[in-house]
């Protein structure tokens, strides 16, 4: 939700800028919305995803943004000379979006972790089709467990779990990030 307030808000102030030193303020706000939403979309879209879709689920979203970043391009290459159209477009897709986001619900393993079972289970059913909902229900709870376990370790201890789990993993990506 903040990323999308972040987004209207630094849009608004893109369109209707008076000077380049506003415009620059706008587009300071819309970059941090954009950096909360690639942190964020993700995460959601990976903590309500069933177990066998996760990842494509995620793939996916990340070739949406791909597609929606060269749609943009075009639409914005169309309105070159409307650049206040442009920039106020932006808050106006955003803005639908903040309103979506109140109808959005809780994670599951968010609900299950902070222990409210029933919201949990009523979430699930909106989310999993009913013929997987006792799997998934139960494969959860073994994960929130998993997870109350985690948190009851020291930060060293679970530091060094990730390193010898997935070291190599951790190295070729933050490899692939300090090369990019």
């Amino acid at each position: 939700m903040i990323a999308d307030v972040l987004f209207t808000l630094g849009s608004v102030i893109m369109a209707f800028s008076p000077s380049v030193g506003v415009l620059m303020l706008g587009r300071l706000v819309l970059g941090f919305g954009i950096g909360a939403a690639s942190q964020i979309v993700p995460l959601y879209l990976s903590e309500v995803a069933p177990v066998e879709i996760r990842g494509k689920l995620v793939a996916f979203n990340i070739v949406v943004v791909g597609f929606a970043q060269m749609l943009s391009a075009l639409i914005c290459y169309l309105l070159r000379p409307h650049w206040r159209w442009m920039l106020g477009a932006i808050g106006l897709v955003s803005t639908i979006q903040l309103i979506g986001m109140f109808f959005m619900p809780e994670t599951p393993r968010w609900l299950g972790k902070s222990g409210h079972q029933e919201k949990q289970l009523a979430v699930m059913r909106q989310i999993y089709r009913p013929e997987h909902l006792d799997k998934a229900f139960e494969d959860l709870n073994k994960e929130v467990e998993s997870l109350k376990e985690e948190t009851k370790l020291s930060e060293w201890t679970r530091i060094k779990t990730l390193c010898s789990c997935y070291g190599r993993c951790l190295l070729i990506g933050c490899g692939i990030l300090a090369f990019q």
